[in-house]
């Protein structure tokens, strides 16, 4: 068949376009689902410091240690059991 050599590799180009913009739009997602955990992390533990200081310590330091626990645990198991963006 004439041109199905052209076909094949214009099939290519525009698969690997969409491809580029997928994950172009998934590295923007995941780098806005950072920004905003680590502004929620940030406001807890200052939250925690604060009713710290006003001398409601048990709450404060719950809030505080609740806020590291979860940094660690994401830090230590968030990757397993997820694919890559491959």
């Amino acid at each position: 068949m004439p041109g199905l050599g052209e076909r094949i590799v214009s099939m290519a180009e525009l698969e690997q376009t969409h491809r580029h913009s997928v994950d172009n739009k998934l590295i923007r997602i995941f780098s806005r689902g950072q920004w905003l955990g680590s502004a929620l992390g940030l406001t807890t533990l200052a939250a925690g410091s604060y009713l710290s200081i006003l001398g409601h310590e048990a709450i404060g330091i719950a809030m505080i240690m609740g806020s590291v626990a979860l940094v660690a645990g994401s830090l230590l198991f968030g990757r397993r059991g997820k694919s890559s963006i491959e």
